[in-house]
């Protein structure tokens, strides 16, 4: 690209003429922006530039999610979000940083960690594995771009508090970061929660999105909306401080609480998993059993919606749990380890694990009762 299609500033920012470029989402202004020698496409609408805090989204390119549909990342479902809320404003700007692939290791070392992650290690894991970095991405062009459409400060569309630093650093103000409401797909909710869990991401509080298709008597589909979700997790705040017990179960569409081999994490899909996560921020301990420690390693703790850690006791009768486990390694909240009065616990285990020993029973069958009765 040379500077006779476009203008070329002080950083060698160079931009393109531009072009209209009509969409599902509405009509655009679509240019190019040339950068360290790669060219970013930018979409806009309206006038960002007479907006104190356009809405803007830094879209990272993904050639898999954003134009082959994959659901393994939720890249397609957030740049068509982007889109839309943008459209909806009135004013704001799109802009779509290539080079950003895998982000930041490219499309062939990406399709490696894909491998990877199909053996069962998480994305950060698979990168490390390849001796590559975490997140190897640059915001310089974005912040390039921004400054020279004359928008200094933004409201950032993104679950990415890295993208908001990266971005401050280099002279954006992010008046107000802002969720896009997409939801965790089956495919992607184990993807989803490695970032939030290894690379701080922020999951929304409430995820706003249609759910499914169903067919009336008439064979006429329709969607069904979750737009209430807040609403139907509210009414957990009405458990009371008596002594009561809540059952959960999670189960997926077809009826499964498990996969073949066991396993049960992300059975079920994000707005569930709020629910769960309401339930523990409203209750004063959790109880699992050792085969539910042993197949999915939980952590038990509250992170998809506020609220307080419960205590997490762990049913053990024959000592199966393994030290290594999470909830007897890790500190985020106090763990009761009930075990048989034959078994002999480990204490390779952390300071916040207190164990208590199950009254006796005859055989393996506990009376419910005798689980709630028991204390340290």
């Amino acid at each position: 690209m040379t500077a006779l299609h476009g203008s070329t500033d002080s950083t060698g920012l160079v931009g393109g003429p531009p072009s209209k470029l009509p969409t599902v989402h509405g009509l655009f202004t679509l240019r190019t922006f040339a950068h360290d020698g790669t060219a970013h496409a930018v979409m806009s609408i309206g006038d960002p530039a007479l907006v104190d805090a356009p809405l803007v989204r830094v879209h990272s390119e993904c050639l898999t999610g954003d134009a082959l549909g994959s659901h393994r990342c939720d890249c397609g479902d957030q740049l068509s979000a982007s889109l839309a809320a943008i459209a909806q404003a009135g004013d704001g700007i799109l802009i779509y940083l290539r080079g950003h692939e895998g982000r930041g290791i490219g499309l062939e070392n990406k399709l490696r960690a894909y491998a990877l992650q199909d053996t069962g290690l998480d994305t950060v894991a698979a990168n490390r594995a390849l001796d590559l970095p975490d997140d190897a991405r640059d915001y310089t062009g974005a912040a390039a771009i921004l400054h020279d459409l004359d928008c200094p400060q933004i409201t950032l569309l993104s679950s990415n508090p890295s993208k908001v630093t990266a971005l401050e650093g280099m002279g954006i103000t992010v008046a107000e970061r802002r969720d896009l409401n997409v939801p965790d797909r089956p495919e992607s909710a184990g993807y989803l929660e490695a970032k939030r869990r290894l690379m701080d991401h922020i999951a929304p509080a409430v995820h706003r999105y249609v759910d499914k298709t169903e067919t009336n008597a008439e064979g006429t589909a329709s969607t069904v909306s979750t737009e209430d979700a807040g609403d139907t997790l509210a009414a957990y705040d009405t458990i009371s401080d008596g002594d009561e017990v809540v059952a959960q179960l999670a189960q997926s569409e077809d009826g499964f609480i498990a996969t073949s081999d066991g396993d049960a994490q992300f059975v079920s899909g994000q707005i569930d998993r709020a629910h769960l996560h309401r339930i523990r921020a409203s209750v004063g301990a959790v109880l699992v059993g050792c085969g539910t420690v042993i197949a999915d390693d939980p952590r038990l703790t509250v992170r998809a919606v506020p609220g307080e850690n419960p205590v997490r006791v762990v049913l053990d009768p024959h000592g199966r749990v393994p030290t290594t486990a999470t909830v007897l390694t890790s500190p985020e909240s106090p763990t009761l380890w009930l075990i048989g009065a034959e078994v002999a616990p480990s204490s390779d285990v952390g300071d916040h694990v207190s164990v208590v020993r199950l009254p006796a029973a005859e055989g393996d069958d506990i009376p419910p009762a005798r689980i709630v009765s028991a204390h340290p």
